[in-house]
C-alpha cells in the first residue's frame, strides 16, 4: 500500500457544519480575494493570493473549431518512432495535445508548434509515481513531423474525447507544501477557506496551474523519485540525500492532468487522477522523455 506522506491520521480535519462557497463558477480573482478575506490575516490573505497560477481547463470540444487536443485515440509520433513499452506490452495512449492550437499560458511555455502525446501504463495502471524502477510505464512524446499512428496489437485504445481549452484561475489545496508556511498560524483558516471556494466540477481535465489534489503534495516527492529515490513509504522522505535535493522540487509544473472520464472509458483506480509533471528547465529544452507523474486515487 502506498503510504501517503502529508495526509496522516492528524492532519485530517475534523467535520465541520456546511458552508456556503463565494460561488459556483469557475474561480476568479475577485472570488478568490473575496474567500481569502473572510478566514485569513491580511499578510496571509496576500500569500494566498499571489500563488494563484492560470491553467488551461480541458472539456469534451462542442464545436469542431475549438479543438485543441484529445483524450484517447491514435498517438500522433514521428514516422520511424518506436511505439513505447513497458515490460514488454505497449503502454496506451491517454491523451493527445495539438500545441499549434493550444492557447498560450505564459507560466507554461510550451512550444508553439508540434504534438505531445501522453502514455500511460493504464491497463495494468502500475505505476504510480513513487518508485523510481517504474518510469518507463509512462512516456510523454513531443513531435513536430507527426503521424497519426493505431496502437500495436494488443495494447487498448481508448474512445476519442475531442477537447477544447479555456483559461482558468488555480489555487494551492490546503495541503500543497507552498502553504507549510502558514499552517502554523493559519491552519484552520486554510482549511476553511479550501471549503469556500468554487469546486471543481469533474472531469477536471488540465494544463499547467496547480493540480486537483486527490491525495498529497506531489513535488518533492516527484523531485526525490525522479532522483533514484523510492518514495512509497516514510523511510524515503529520510534519505541522506534529501536535504540537497529538497529545493529542487519548487522547479516542477503540472504538464498535465487527467482526470477519470467515462466518456472516454477512463477509470484511474476509485475515480482518481493522473498527473504528468515537468520541470521547468526541462519544458525549455523540450525534455518530455524527462517529464515525472504521479496517480492519486482515493
Amino acid at each position: 500500500m502506498r503510504w501517503f506522506r502529508r495526509r496522516s491520521a492528524q492532519d485530517v480535519v475534523a467535520p465541520k457544519p456546511p458552508v456556503e462557497p463565494v460561488g459556483g463558477g469557475p474561480l476568479t480573482p475577485e472570488l478568490l480575494a473575496e474567500a481569502a478575506a473572510r478566514y485569513l490575516s491580511p499578510e496571509a490573505q496576500a500569500t494566498f493570493r499571489s500563488l494563484a497560477q492560470p491553467s488551461l481547463r480541458l472539456s469534451s470540444a462542442l464545436d469542431p473549431g475549438a479543438v485543441v487536443g484529445r483524450l484517447g485515440g491514435a498517438a500522433m509520433l514521428a514516422p520511424q518512432a518506436e511505439w513505447p513499452t513497458w515490460q514488454g506490452r505497449g503502454l496506451e495512449v491517454v491523451a493527445v495535445l495539438d500545441l499549434a492550437r493550444l492557447p498560450r499560458l505564459d507560466s507554461l511555455l510550451l512550444p508553439a508548434t508540434g504534438w505531445l502525446t501522453f502514455f500511460y501504463d493504464a491497463t495494468e495502471q502500475s505505476a504510480w509515481g513513487f518508485d523510481p524502477a517504474q518510469r518507463d510505464a509512462w512516456r510523454v512524446v513531443y513531435c513536430v513531423d507527426a503521424e497519426a499512428r493505431s496502437a500495436p496489437d494488443g495494447t487498448e485504445t481508448f474512445p476519442e474525447v475531442a477537447l477544447s481549452a479555456v483559461e482558468e484561475l488555480t489555487a494551492p489545496d490546503p495541503f500543497e507544501d507552498a502553504l507549510k508556511g502558514l499552517h502554523n498560524a493559519e491552519r484552520d483558516g486554510l482549511f476553511a477557506l479550501g471549503d469556500v471556494l468554487p469546486p471543481v466540477s469533474e472531469p477536471a481535465h488540465r494544463i499547467g496551474g496547480w493540480p486537483d489534489l486527490v491525495q498529497n503534495s506531489m513535488w518533492l516527492g516527484a523531485q526525490l523519485a525522479s532522483n533514484g529515490i523510492f518514495v512509497g513509504g516514510p523511510e524515503g522522505y529520510q534519505n541522506p540525500r534529501v536535504p540537497g535535493l529538497e529545493a529542487g522540487a519548487r522547479d516542477w509544473r503540472l504538464l498535465l492532468q487527467i482526470d477519470s472520464d467515462d466518456d472516454a472509458a477512463m477509470m484511474w483506480g476509485d475515480v482518481g487522477r493522473l498527473y504528468f509533471l515537468i520541470r521547468e528547465e526541462d519544458l525549455s529544452s523540450r525534455a518530455f522523455d524527462r517529464c515525472w507523474f504521479e496517480f492519486q486515487c482515493g
